[in-house]
């Protein structure tokens, strides 16, 4: 190998490593939107709200399940206008839904309407993941190539699972300090600061491809 063909390689690692830096770091500001009340959230709604068990699960699981049906929207939306613009949109969703917590402890609301108003920002929080955790592996598969896809997938697994991991406990601090307000204002500021983040990417160009039907995917499955 000549030493051209060398430094072009290593420019080439360089920029790789650079961009998946990039891509962690918001994933892993986004994704504390989830991370962060989801010790505290339980203990809210029985708690603070004086709900029960199987109600819990439901605003516990709610997100999970918009999740589910919006995913196949997001990777749509990732490839017609492309991932960086996808993944700031999912950011503000996610901010919205913490500001949505915010708005479900004003004193004036009764417990089963302060209920209603946080199940509306666990299901907007479940889109949002959906535009950003898709949008966020496509930029990062378009900016490294798909022969590093690979490291896209762990990089980004790696700041999911550490917003969750460290998420968890800082919000229990939040919440002991602050209340569940503090853990919600805490969901805005989180994702806010990665959409400022995302300002450094360059932009990817949008796929080109034809996409495979929602319901034929699922065959193929």
């Amino acid at each position: 190998m000549s030493s051209t063909s060398a430094d072009v390689l290593a420019v080439e690692s360089a920029q790789s490593t650079t961009a998946l830096r990039q891509l962690s770091m918001v994933v892993f500001l986004g994704f504390l939107t989830m991370g962060l009340p989801i010790a505290v959230l339980p203990r809210h709604v029985s708690g603070a709200l004086g709900f029960g068990a199987t109600v819990v699960g439901i605003v516990m699981g709610a997100q999970s399940v918009v999740t589910l049906l919006t995913r196949q929207l997001g990777g749509s939306l990732a490839d017609t206008r492309g991932g960086r613009e996808i993944v700031r949109r999912g950011l503000l969703v996610c901010a919205a839904s913490g500001l949505i917590y915010w708005v479900s402890l004003l004193p004036l609301l009764p417990h089963t309407a302060s209920l209603l108003v946080l199940l509306a920002g666990r299901a907007l929080l479940g889109l949002g993941e959906s535009l950003l955790i898709t949008a966020a592996t496509a930029w990062g598969i378009g900016a490294v190539g798909s022969a590093r896809g690979g490291r896209v997938i762990a990089w980004s697994g790696i700041a999911m699972y550490a917003a969750m991991a460290i998420g968890a406990p800082a919000g229990a601090l939040l919440n002991e300090r602050f209340g569940f307000s503090g853990v919600a204002l805490a969901s805005v500021a989180a994702p806010l600061l990665a959409a400022v983040l995302t300002m450094s990417w360059r932009a990817v160009p949008a796929s080109s491809q034809p996409r495979l039907p929602f319901l034929r995917v699922l065959g193929l499955v």
